[in-house]
């Protein structure tokens, strides 16, 4: 009996030895290298932040510079569409000027056509009436 109280005793102490390693307090050692681990880890979140926050800027900043290329170049577009179509409709308008001096002329060669023709049927009309009378 005294043996099993021997190896109950020393189990005891051993347990005790155990529970007091595992839940004595930590040493300020291992909360001022927590601390810093925080604090490294806080100094990273800032630096990934601020990193963040610039490429946002910087991002809309080239987006504020492609719209406005896109609008200079649609409006160059535009302007050169623009006179593409005021120089053709001159040249129609030339075109149309000619066709119409044509046609002028061709009916005034018609017309003076259609007179000669006119005449000398009426000069030959009035030789078969002299000459009938």
């Amino acid at each position: 009996m005294d043996l099993i109280i021997s190896i109950i005793t020393i189990i005891g102490v051993a347990f005790a030895i155990i529970l007091i390693i595992v839940l004595r307090p930590k040493s300020s050692n291992d909360i001022s290298v927590l601390q810093n681990k925080i604090t490294e880890l806080q100094h990273s979140l800032v630096k990934i932040e601020s990193g963040l926050k610039e490429d946002f800027r910087i991002n809309r900043e080239e987006n504020v510079g492609v719209a406005k290329d896109n609008r200079q170049e649609l409006a160059n577009s535009l302007k050169e569409f623009t006179q593409e179509q005021r120089n053709k409709f001159d040249e129609l308008k030339q075109e149309h000027k000619e066709l119409a001096a044509k046609t002028v002329e061709q009916l005034e060669k018609i017309t003076g056509k259609v007179e000669e023709k006119l005449n000398a049927l009426n000069e030959q009309a009035k030789k078969d009436n002299n000459q009938k009378s």
